[in-house]
């Protein structure tokens, strides 16, 4: 972010993140899918308007949520619904879950500075076969927008516990998109909740749904030839993957575990292959998976656990067990891994350094890079022209004859054309002395989340260390995400 306002909204209104979508349930069994948009003009005008207002809409029917029933919702202008009185001011989105900020037991449909002005209206619908209840936002304004973004949206609540939201007439336009709103849903605690994207223009453009739930395993679906994932984390925990439960026993947690994940429909993974979450494609190396999908696949795990009540875990099969039990410890420190789990927000790991000048590196809670927080994050501030390092430990790969080095990282750009910067990996054979080149990029944009690959088996049979670096006029970036960083050799 800029220091002056109107560079605050041009770089809010440049960014296009790309999204964040969870792999797996949130922990109390939410998950969410993109479905066909069956968009509902609802008939009953409530008289809601302004900015910053909020009314009690009194429901048809008792709806289920988080495992509380409700009989009213506080419907606010600014995008999002409360099962809890109160939220009438809440206009400043943040990420979910957060314990200690208000609002709580909520849906987040498009969370953001909205105006219910003289053009837009809000209403509802109440239908049946299957019983729902429809709030809609139409044709409102942003706030901080030019005046000519406006949209249409709608919560759709199933008397089951569904919900579907949905999207009508989006521009391709990052705000109305939502580069600067939450969507998901958050429990009425603020310790549980399914975040689809915050701060990230995620919308297609044209119409829309996406649907949240507490997905049934008993709906019976193909079985995936593939190597399982679930398997390997259960027989690691001294689990039975195929214990039986259920009436007259007859099923397995492995069965169910399988049938939930596909019945969840195909998932992105975290390499961009579109796959089930626990499984991979027929022949894929499963030592391919990343840190943060293998995390996903953990929590999905526990999430089954939790829900249907099997007296099994928590499960804590880690990404790291599973390094070292794939390649074995070997000699030296390959494999070399780094997720920046455990490391304090706003600190970087043990063991590694920054230059001191400029001091722009920091963990955050945040998952730009791919799926999970938290990340290492390179902050444009303070401004600098000139080169910043972050430098990881020694690393000996002296036993090997080949080494390999992969992370994850996400680009958000500001104006290149006018502070133009390069993005590198260095190499180190002296402990931070001279430095060599083993990869580079000179983003013209945002560059979305993806997976690098860098060879550098030319550093092979030797000690080193790498650095992540920023070199050029930091203006011209907002951040730099990094995560998943992990070295193998053989």
């Amino acid at each position: 972010m800029k220091k002056l306002l109107p560079l605050l909204i041009a770089a809010a209104l440049l960014l296009s993140f790309s999204p964040t979508l969870l792999a797996a349930p949130d922990a109390f069994g939410y998950d969410c899918q993109v479905v066909t948009p069956t968009y509902i003009e609802a008939s009953t005008y409530i008289g809601l308007a302004g900015d910053d207002e909020y009314q009690e809409v009194t429901l048809p029917f008792s709806f289920p949520f988080y495992g509380t029933d409700y009989n009213s919702v506080f419907v606010n202008t600014n995008g999002f619904l409360s099962f809890l009185s109160g939220y009438q001011s809440y206009y400043n989105n943040y990420a979910i879950p957060d314990l200690a900020a208000t609002p709580n037991a909520a849906i987040y449909a498009l969370w953001d500075d909205l105006y219910v002005d003289g053009a837009a209206s809000m209403h509802t619908e109440q239908l049946a076969s299957p019983n729902r209840f429809v709030i809609e936002w139409r044709n409102v304004n942003f706030l901080w927008g030019t005046g000519t973004q406006r949209v249409d949206f709608e919560v759709v609540l199933h008397e089951t516990g569904d919900i579907l939201v949905q999207y009508r007439n989006i521009s391709d336009d990052s705000l109305e998109q939502g580069v600067s709103a939450t969507l998901g849903i958050e429990n009425e605690a603020g310790t549980i909740a399914y975040q689809y994207s915050y701060n990230t223009a995620v919308l297609p453009v044209g119409d829309s749904a996406l649907l949240y739930s507490v997905r049934s395993s008993e709906t019976v679906v193909p079985s995936m030839a593939a190597p399982n994932i679930a398997e390997i984390i259960l027989e690691a925990e001294g689990v039975d993957a195929n214990q039986s439960f259920g009436k007259g026993k007859s099923r397995t947690f492995l069965n169910l575990i399988q049938q939930t994940a596909a019945n969840m429909g195909p998932q992105t993974d975290f390499d961009g292959v579109s796959k089930y979450v626990l499984v991979g494609e027929p022949g894929e190396e499963v030592e391919s998976l990343s840190p943060d999908y293998w995390q996903a696949v953990l929590d999905f795990l526990n999430a089954r656990i939790a829900f249907y009540g099997l007296g099994i875990g928590p499960l804590t099969y880690s990404y790291d067990d599973y390094v070292e039990d794939q390649y074995g410890p070997g000699p030296g420190t390959l494999p070399f891994s780094e997720d920046f789990t455990g490391v304090a927000s706003g600190e970087i790991p043990v063991g590694w350094s920054e230059t001191a000048a400029y001091a722009n590196w920091a963990v955050q809670n945040t998952n730009y890079a791919y799926g999970y927080s938290p990340e290492m994050m390179f902050n444009w501030t303070p401004s600098f022209n000139d080169i910043s390092r972050l430098i990881s430990p020694e690393i000996d790969a002296g036993a090997y004859s080949s080494v390999n080095l992969t992370f994850a990282h996400m680009v958000s750009n500001f104006d290149s054309y006018t502070w133009p910067y390069v993005l590198k990996v260095q190499v180190s054979l002296d402990g931070g002395t001279n430095w060599t080149d083993a990869w580079s990029l000179a983003p013209w944009g945002v560059v979305p989340a993806e997976v690098v690959t860098v060879d550098l088996t030319t550093y092979a049979g030797q000690s080193f260390k790498l650095a992540w670096v920023f070199s050029g006029d930091s203006f011209g970036i907002n951040y730099w995400y990094i995560d998943d960083i992990l070295v193998t050799g053989s």
